[in-house]
């Protein structure tokens, strides 16, 4: 290897720790309510600290889902809803993040608190 690769691998090196460092002490920001939506309407605001639990969520005509959260995360974990795509859609553990059970207009949306939870990451037109 001669003087000049090993300058130029030097120089790569430092671009990417240089790259690297924004990411590393970033602050990361939990989320910290779970809001559920009926038909678009704010019905229940739920804290995501503590330890998992279950909550029952009403929809109209006698329709239900069963959401399941604690410890920063939540889900929907039961639907009587016909497919139950809501269910497979997983855990939800970052602001912004949003699952929908269509067939029963249930809508839970992530929010945080603190440094960067609202802001915009990229704007396309």
């Amino acid at each position: 290897m001669k003087k000049g690769d090993k300058a130029v691998l030097l120089a790569l090196a430092g671009l990417l720790l240089l790259s690297a460092l924004p990411r590393l002490f970033a602050v990361k920001e939990e989320p910290r309510w779970a809001v559920v939506y009926v038909d678009g309407i704010e019905r229940k605001r739920l804290s995501l600290d503590g330890p998992l639990h279950r909550e029952e969520i009403l929809a109209g005509e006698g329709h239900r889902c069963v959401v399941t959260l604690g410890e920063g995360r939540v889900r929907f974990s039961e639907s009587d809803c016909p497919d139950r795509s809501c269910v497979a859609q997983g855990w939800l553990d970052r602001p912004g993040q949003a699952a929908l059970c269509l067939p029963n207009r249930i809508e839970i949306r992530l929010e945080g608190s603190g440094k960067g939870g609202d802001t915009i990451d990229a704007l396309s037109f």
